[in-house]
């Protein structure tokens, strides 16, 4: 059986909050689940939820599918100047990845129709957006354009800051802004 698309992201934090809440464990991932995940032993469970959120990692993670995982952390690096935190083989043509910017961390993962996963662009939709706050984001924009980011909207003053919308090549909305003041 296949889950939907909708249960895919949140199982890992709703199971963590859950264990977090009740002190025992309730679940218990099979390890092909956590298998690649940073900060965890490869297959093995063993510190699985020892410490909420790991070292490092932020409570709430996006989670982003692409079609080309090294090439979208390649361009993300480039574009929008995140850090290349990992790139790795996670079975069958799938990769994981993951990229930081300041303190926040985002995941991402291989579309596949088996687990009825898309992009944006392969599934001619965009549902969602990540938002990020930085301090110059007039530079910021300038080293987009000059990656050749597709600017949805420019930058633009508005009452929760100077802000500018860009879109990745695979149809990821990106949200940038310097808060006011």
């Amino acid at each position: 059986m296949r889950w939907g698309s909708a249960l895919k992201q949140p199982i890992a934090i709703a199971v963590t909050l859950v264990n977090e809440c009740l002190k025992i464990p309730l679940l218990s991932f099979p390890t092909r689940v956590i298998r690649g995940m940073s900060g965890y032993k490869s297959g093995s469970q063993e510190g699985f939820m020892s410490k909420v959120p790991p070292e490092g990692m932020s409570q709430v993670i996006p989670y982003l599918y692409y079609a080309d995982v090294p090439k979208a952390v390649d361009w993300l690096v480039k574009a929008f100047g995140f850090e290349k935190v990992a790139v790795h083989p996670s079975g069958e043509d799938r990769h994981h990845g993951e990229i930081r910017f300041g303190s926040g961390i985002v995941m991402m993962g291989t579309a596949a129709d088996r687990f009825d996963s898309q992009s944006p662009i392969q599934a001619k939709a965009h549902t969602s957006g990540v938002f990020i706050y930085l301090a110059d984001v007039d530079a910021h924009c300038a080293r987009a354009k000059g990656a050749g980011a597709e600017i949805i909207q420019d930058i633009s003053d508005q009452s929760y800051g100077r802000t500018y919308w860009a879109r990745d090549p695979e149809g990821h909305d990106w949200f940038f802004t310097r808060p006011p003041g």
